[in-house]
C-alpha cells in the first residue's frame, strides 16, 4: 500500500525534553528528531535553546512557535539585563515564557521548560505546558515522550543528586522515550547550568543504553539480516524475577571470583561492558571444597579485592543470576571505588550457606587463572548453550557434569 507523505504539514518537534534539578544545578536534556506529519525532517535538530548565560529552553510541540517564544523572550531579556545592570533571574526568564504563552494561547502550540542557575536560588526548573500555566518542579518533563516517563521518574529521582547522577538520569530518561516513542529520536543533548557556567554535552544513538527488544545499532540493513536469530533464554520458569531485573534500568554488580578473567566475561555476555576497580570491606573470600571458583561472606575486618561491571542490561543481570544460580544470593553491599576514592551502592553474589563447613583458606585468581581458566571457559560455553535450550539445566548441574566428563577422560599417549 502507498502511503503519501505531506511534506506541507507543519514541522513538530514530536519530542522529549527534561529538565532536572540537582544539588548545585540543573540538567536539561532532549532527543533530536524533528517531524513533518510521519516524515522525519530533521535527526539531528538542537532543541535546548539559550536565553541567557544562564537560562536555557527546551522546545517542544511546533518548532515554529517554539523557535519565535524563545526569539522574543531573548530579546526582551537582553533589555531587561542592560537596564539593571544585572543579569535576568530564572524566575524573569519562565514568567517571560509563560507571559507570551498565555497572551497568544489560542495560537500557540507549544510547551517549554526553562532551566537555569542565579546566584539568589541556584538552580531552578519551570514548566510551562501548552496554555501558558507556569509551575516550579523539582524535574519536568514534557513533549510526545513524557507520556513513557512518569513512572520512571517517581521511581529514580531523588533529591540532592550529584551532578553525575542528574545527567545520567536526563541520559537514561531521554533513551527510554526514544526507545518508546516513535516521534522521539536521534541523538541525545544535555545542558548542565550551575555557578560555574554552562557545560553541553551530546551523546550518538550508539552510546545510548539499549531497552527491552531495541535493536543494536547497524551500519547496514544487511547487518541485521545476517545476524543470528535473539537469544531466547530457557528455564521459563526463572524468567519470573524482579520487576528491577528486566527493565531498562542498568545495574552495576561487584565480582571478585571467574568473572575478574574477561574470556568469562564475554563468554556470558557477548560482550565486555566497561568496569573499575573496587573493594568490599568486612568480607573474606574462601576456596570452596570440590569447586574451582570462590566464595565470599561477611568477615569483620577484612575485605575482598575485586571489580564493578558497570551497566548491565536487566537480561544480562538475569544471566549472571543464572550463572551463579542457587548458591548465591545477590545482595546489596557498598563498595570502595579504588580509582575514584568513593563510595557506590552494587550487587554482589555472597554464599548462601553461611555456616557450609566446606568453606576454607583463601582463594587466589592468579593461582585459578593459570590452572583452571582454560577448563571454566569451556564449561561457560556449555553452560550458555544450555541457557538457551527450553529445557535447561541449572548451572552447578552443568558445572559438576563438564568437570565429571573432564576427570573421566583417558590420558592421552
Amino acid at each position: 500500500m502507498d502511503q503519501k507523505v505531506d511534506f506541507s504539514a507543519p514541522h513538530s518537534m514530536g519530542t522529549t525534553i527534561i529538565g532536572v534539578t540537582y544539588k548545585d544545578g540543573v540538567v536539561l536534556g532532549a532527543d533530536s528528531r524533528t517531524s513533518t506529519g510521519v516524515y522525519v525532517a530533521n535527526r539531528a535538530s538542537d532543541k535546548i535553546t539559550q536565553l541567557t548565560d544562564n537560562v536555557y529552553v527546551c522546545r517542544s510541540g511546533s518548532a515554529a512557535d517554539s523557535q519565535i517564544v524563545s526569539d522574543y523572550v531573548r530579546y526582551f531579556l537582553h533589555q531587561h539585563t542592560i537596564q539593571l545592570g544585572q543579569p535576568a533571574t530564572v524566575k524573569v526568564a519562565a514568567n517571560l515564557v509563560r507571559l507570551l504563552s498565555y497572551n497568544n494561547k489560542n495560537f500557540l502550540e507549544t510547551g517549554l521548560i526553562v532551566g537555569g542557575w542565579d546566584k539568589y536560588e541556584g538552580g531552578q526548573i519551570f514548566g510551562v505546558p501548552l496554555g501558558g500555566t507556569i509551575v516550579q518542579q523539582p524535574f519536568a518533563i514534557g513533549g510526545s515522550g513524557s507520556s513513557y516517563l512518569y513512572g520512571f521518574f517517581d521511581q529514580a529521582w531523588k533529591e540532592g543528586m550529584s551532578k553525575e547522577e542528574a545527567e545520567d538520569l536526563v541520559k537514561k530518561a531521554v533513551s527510554l522515550a526514544i526507545a518508546r516513542d516513535g516521534a522521539s529520536g536521534g541523538v541525545v543533548r544535555t545542558v548542565i547550568i550551575n555557578s560555574e557556567g554552562v557545560t553541553r554535552n551530546f551523546y550518538p544513538g550508539d552510546q545510548l543504553p539499549l531497552w527491552h527488544e531495541e535493536l543494536e545499532p547497524h551500519n547496514s540493513l544487511l547487518d541485521i539480516l545476517g545476524a543470528p536469530e535473539p537469544m531466547s533464554i530457557g528455564r521459563r520458569e526463572r524468567m519470573s524475577v524482579n520487576v528491577n531485573c528486566v527493565g531498562g534500568e542498568t545495574h552495576n554488580v561487584f565480582v571478585y571470583g571467574s568473572l575478574l578473567a574477561d574470556e568469562v566475561v564475554h563468554t556470558l555476555l557477548k560482550r565486555l561492558p566497561p568496569t573499575t576497580p573496587a573493594i568490599l570491606h568486612d568480607h573474606h573470600r574462601f576456596k570452596i571444597k570440590g569447586r574451582v571458583y570462590p566464595a565470599i561472606l561477611p568477615v569483620h575486618n577484612d575485605k575482598v579485592n575485586g571489580r564493578v561491571l558497570l551497566d548491565l542490561s536487566g537480561v544480562e543481570l538475569h544471566i549472571l543470576d543464572e550463572f551463579e544460580d542457587d548458591e548465591y544470593t545477590r545482595t546489596d553491599v557498598e563498595v570502595f571505588l579504588a580509582d575514584k576514592s568513593e563510595k557506590m551502592q552494587v550487587y554482589a553474589y555472597v554464599w548462601g550457606n553461611r555456616n557450609d563447613p566446606n568453606l576454607y583458606s583463601e582463594w587466589d585468581f592468579e593461582e585459578w587463572k593459570q590452572i583452571h581458566m582454560n577448563d571454566f571457559v569451556k564449561m561457560t560455553n556449555s553452560f550458555m548453550e544450555e541457557l538457551e535450550s527450553p529445557e535447561s539445566k541449572p548451572r552447578v548441574q552443568t558445572y559438576e557434569a563438564f568437570y565429571k566428563e573432564e576427570k573421566d577422560k583417558p590420558l592421552q599417549p
